[in-house]
């Protein structure tokens, strides 16, 4: 018999929820850090499917207190406050037909002539606020920060970028978080 350390093949880089195994290839499925990240009921099918009659499944998981965790739950916090009706990102979709406006002379007294626009741009400014206490409080800070500066790139933009440019970016940014969150 080969020595053990002859015998063990490491594959790393491979989706778990479609391993590129014959069914029943091994003996001892390992995965580290790995599995959880996965979708589960897909990457325990097929853990089942590769693994010999009688194989060992070992897992190693971040423990539910573990920091990884712990940054996992605050972003999620934060991106469902981020995404909450009504709050920053609403706020700043209402925001963006007035700076659209901003372009010209003529549109930016406009708006500075409008009281709705004043209102808007109060309401968004309260957000933006509220988002800089969160941050200074938030021991990970990272993910409202982040939206902090490109919620102000975009709206800095958008009188050069027009309106729906602006609306199209700020959906990106949605779908981004939207994406981190499922993560």
């Amino acid at each position: 018999i080969p020595p053990v350390r002859e015998r063990l093949r490491v594959q790393g880089g491979i989706a778990a929820e479609a391993l590129p195994f014959a069914d029943h290839s091994f003996d001892l499925i390992v995965s580290q850090y790995g599995i959880e990240y996965s979708d589960l009921a897909r990457s325990a099918a097929e853990v089942v499917r590769v693994r010999k009659a009688g194989g060992t499944v070992a897992l190693v998981l971040h423990h539910r207190d573990s920091l990884p965790v712990q940054l996992g739950r605050a972003e999620v916090a934060h991106i469902d406050w981020l995404l909450a009706a009504g709050g920053l990102f609403d706020r700043a979709r209402r925001l963006v037909p007035f700076l659209a406006r901003l372009d010209t002379p003529a549109g930016a007294a406009s708006v500075q002539r409008d009281p709705e626009a004043t209102k808007v741009r109060t309401r968004f400014n309260e957000s933006m606020r509220a988002l800089e206490q969160r941050a200074q409080a938030e021991p990970a800070p990272d993910l409202l920060l982040e939206m902090q500066a490109a919620l102000g790139q975009v709206l800095g933009a958008t009188a050069q970028s027009g309106e729906r440019a602006a609306r199209e970016r700020l959906q990106s940014l949605v779908d981004g978080l939207g994406e981190a969150r499922l993560r």
